[in-house]
Formats: C-alpha cells, sequence, structure tokens
C-alpha cells in the first residue's frame, strides 16, 4: 500500500469486480491481509480505509467456498 490509499483501492478494483465464482482462496487471504494493515492507527480516520474494509468483507463473504 506504501501509504497511498486512493492508489490501493484503484489497484485492486479489478480484482474487487471478480466473479464469486473466480474468488480464490489466494485473492481472499491477500484480501484478508489487506484489512488487517487498514486496521492500522495511521488509517484510523480514512474514509477510504473504512470503504475499502467494508468492500474488502463484501467481496470476502460473497466469495464461494471450496
Amino acid at each position: 500500500m506504501m501509504g497511498d490509499l486512493a492508489a490501493a483501492a484503484e489497484q485492486i478494483t479489478p480484482v474487487m469486480e471478480m466473479e464469486p465464482e473466480m474468488r480464490m482462496a489466494t485473492v481472499t487471504n491477500y484480501l484478508v491481509e489487506l484489512r488487517e494493515r487498514l486496521k492500522d492507527r495511521q488509517y484510523q480516520n480514512s474514509e477510504i480505509a473504512t470503504t475499502l474494509t467494508r468492500q474488502i468483507e463484501d467481496f470476502n463473504s460473497r466469495a464461494l467456498s471450496a
């Protein structure tokens, strides 16, 4: 992320648009790690971080489990 949330959000947009059947564990695990990083103190009051966190949770909740 390198501290630039707007760039991070832009970079993961294509991933967030994946169909549920394409959401493999590799992708969902990466997003779980990203969500954990968004909990860092430096992002505490960031609207972008809050939005990304919600998007990640929604994305992973709709992923098909193997």
